[in-house]
C-alpha cells in the first residue's frame, strides 16, 4: 500500500496548493462577508422600524413576526431572525450572521465542490497519467482510488480553511460576544457543511469518471448545479401555492389601545391584567398564537419530507435548527404571543435533525459505493 499512500499524498498536495483551492477558500470568506453585510443591513432596517413605531397595537406585537405569504420554513426562518433583531440587547451573537451566510453557502458550495472535482478522473485519463500510474508496484485500482481520495481530501481542507477564516471575519465584523453553546452550535453546523461539500465532491468525481472527458464532465456539472437551483425554486413555489390556514389576529379596541399606550409611556409594557378588557385581549392573543403555532408546525413537518429531494433545503434546514440558541424546536418561535416564547441559550439537540442526518448518511453511503464501483471498473 506504500505506492498508493505516496500517490494520495502527492495528489493531496497538488490539489491543495493549486490556485483553484485558494480561490475556493477566498470565495467561502466572500460568502461569509456577504452574509454579515446582509445581516447588518437588516439590523439597521429593524432598528429604524422600531424608532418609527408609534402605534400601541404594533408595540404590543413587536416580538411577534407577522405571517406573510410563503412556506412554513421561510416563515420560521424569518421569524427567528425577527426575534433576534427585536431583542435588546440582541440575542444570538455570532449565530445571526452565520444564518445569513448559510443561505449563500447552500447555493455556492455545490458549485465550488463540482469546480474542484469535475476533472478529478477525466483530466488524468486525457493526459495519460492514469496509464502511467498503472505501472506502480501496487494494485492499480488502489492507486486510482488514492488519487481521487487525495483530490477530495484537498477540497475538504480548502473548505475548512475558508470556514475557519470566515469565523474570524464574523468576529471582526460584528464584535459579538461568543458563548460556549454558540461555538458548539457553529462547530456542529460546520460538520454538516463539510458533509454537504463531500456529497457534491463525490457527485463531481462520479461525473468525471463516467464522462471520461473534462469538457463533457463540466457540462454535466453545470446541469447538476442548474438542477439544484431548479429543484429548490420548484419546491418553494409548490409549497407556497397552498397558504397557511390561520385566522386574523384579534382586533384591538380603543380602550385597550389607550391602556397599552399609557403602559408603554410608563415603561410597564409587560404588565398583564390591567383590567378585564386588556386581560381578555391578551388571552385572545395567546389563543391566536396557539392556532398559528399548530398550523405552522403541521405544515413544517410536511415540508420536511418534501424537501428531502432538495440538497439546498437540507442545508437550510440544518442551519435553521443549529444556528439559533433560543428554541429546542424551531417551530416554538410562534408560541407565546405577544412577547414570544423561548428557552434561552438552548443546547443543540440533534434528535430534531434525525431525518436530515439519516438522509445525509444514505446519500454519502450510496455515492461512496457508486464511486468505488465505477473507479474499480474504469477502463484506462
Amino acid at each position: 500500500m506504500k505506492p498508493a499512500t505516496r500517490v494520495f499524498r502527492a495528489s493531496f498536495r497538488e490539489s491543495l496548493c493549486s490556485p483553484r483551492s485558494a480561490i475556493i477558500a477566498l470565495l467561502i470568506v466572500a460568502v461569509t462577508i456577504a452574509g454579515c453585510t446582509e445581516m447588518l443591513s437588516r439590523q439597521s432596517g429593524h432598528m429604524s422600524a422600531v424608532d418609527e413605531q408609534t402605534s400601541a397595537e404594533e408595540s404590543s406585537r413587536a416580538s411577534v413576526y407577522p405571517l406573510t405569504p410563503g412556506t412554513a420554513h421561510a416563515q420560521i426562518w424569518d421569524a427567528i431572525n425577527y426575534r433576534y433583531f427585536r431583542s435588546a440587547p440582541m440575542f444570538g451573537g455570532p449565530l445571526l450572521p452565520m444564518r445569513y451566510a448559510a443561505v449563500w453557502m447552500g447555493f455556492f458550495l455545490p458549485i465550488l465542490a463540482l469546480l474542484l472535482t469535475f476533472d478529478s478522473v477525466s483530466a488524468d485519463l486525457e493526459s495519460g497519467r492514469l496509464k502511467m500510474l498503472q505501472t506502480a508496484p501496487a494494485w492499480p485500482r488502489a492507486v486510482l482510488l488514492a488519487r481521487v481520495a487525495g483530490r477530495i481530501g484537498a477540497a475538504g481542507v480548502a473548505l475548512a480553511l475558508g470556514l475557519a477564516a470566515s469565523l474570524v471575519v464574523v468576529g471582526r465584523l460584528t464584535l459579538f460576544a461568543w458563548t460556549s453553546t454558540q461555538l458548539l452550535r457553529i462547530a456542529l453546523f460546520l460538520l454538516f457543511v463539510l458533509a454537504y461539500m463531500l456529497v457534491f465532491s463525490l457527485v463531481g468525481v462520479l461525473a468525471s469518471a463516467l464522462a471520461r472527458y473534462s469538457a463533457r464532465a463540466l457540462r454535466v456539472s453545470v446541469i447538476i448545479v442548474v438542477s439544484v437551483f431548479g429543484i429548490h425554486l420548484l419546491l418553494e413555489n409548490l409549497a407556497s401555492l397552498v397558504p397557511l390556514d390561520t385566522p386574523q389576529p384579534p382586533e384591538m379596541s380603543s380602550h385597550v389601545r389607550h391602556v397599552l399606550t399609557s403602559a408603554e409611556r410608563l415603561g410597564t409594557r409587560g404588565v398583564v391584567g390591567i383590567d378585564d378588557e386588556v386581560a381578555a385581549y391578551r388571552d385572545s392573543l395567546e389563543e391566536h398564537s396557539e392556532i398559528v403555532y399548530e398550523a405552522v408546525r403541521r405544515r413544517y413537518q410536511q415540508e420536511r419530507w418534501l424537501n428531502l429531494v432538495s440538497p439546498s433545503h437540507w442545508l437550510v434546514e440544518v442551519s435553521s435548527q443549529l444556528l439559533q440558541d433560543e428554541y429546542r424546536v424551531i417551530t416554538d418561535v410562534f408560541r407565546g404571543m405577544p412577547f414570544g416564547y423561548h428557552d434561552g441559550n438552548a443546547l443543540p439537540t440533534l434528535r430534531f435533525l434525525i431525518l436530515e442526518i439519516a438522509w445525509a448518511l444514505v446519500c454519502l453511503t450510496g455515492l461512496t459505493v457508486a464511486v468505488s464501483r465505477v473507479l474499480l471498473k474504469l477502463e484506462v
